[in-house]
């Protein structure tokens, strides 16, 4: 079972998936979306030490669910560990594709690509969403 179960029949894992502890503490700001589909973050070390903190994007593919597939709340797409000095802020950058939209048809074995424009979460762990924003995918 994995954070996608949880997510969509709303169950509170003990550890969300990504979760991780630190010695410190960031911060997500700025959250924006560049020409459509290159989303960015700014990501700041608020701590006294230096750390770790691993950026995940995920997408939302919810709407693509059909009464034989029920598709997750979201999907983890992207990530990028990120080692920050104390105060120091550094600028995450997600490319979403084509590829990263696509579900599997059981009725055309095959895979679809079925929309052109999803919501996308940024956060630190698959309960931890810090932000969220529209990208549409150029095709």
């Amino acid at each position: 079972v994995g954070y996608r179960w949880y997510d969509y029949y709303k169950v509170d894992p003990a550890y969300p998936f990504g979760h991780g502890l630190s010695y410190t503490s960031f911060g997500y700001s700025n959250l924006i979306v560049r020409n459509g589909n290159m989303v960015e973050v700014i990501i700041s070390n608020l701590g006294d030490r230096e750390g770790a903190e691993v950026v995940q994007l995920y997408l939302d593919k919810s709407g693509l669910s059909t009464p034989s597939l029920i598709r997750p709340h979201k999907e983890l797409i992207k990530w990028e560990k990120v080692m920050l000095k104390k105060g120091q802020k550094k600028k995450v950058a997600f490319t979403v594709s084509k590829e990263d939209t696509k579900v599997w048809s059981t009725q055309r074995q095959s895979w679809m690509y079925p929309l052109s424009r999803f919501i996308v979460y940024v956060g630190s762990s698959s309960r931890d969403i810090k932000g969220k924003a529209i990208v549409d995918i150029p095709f």
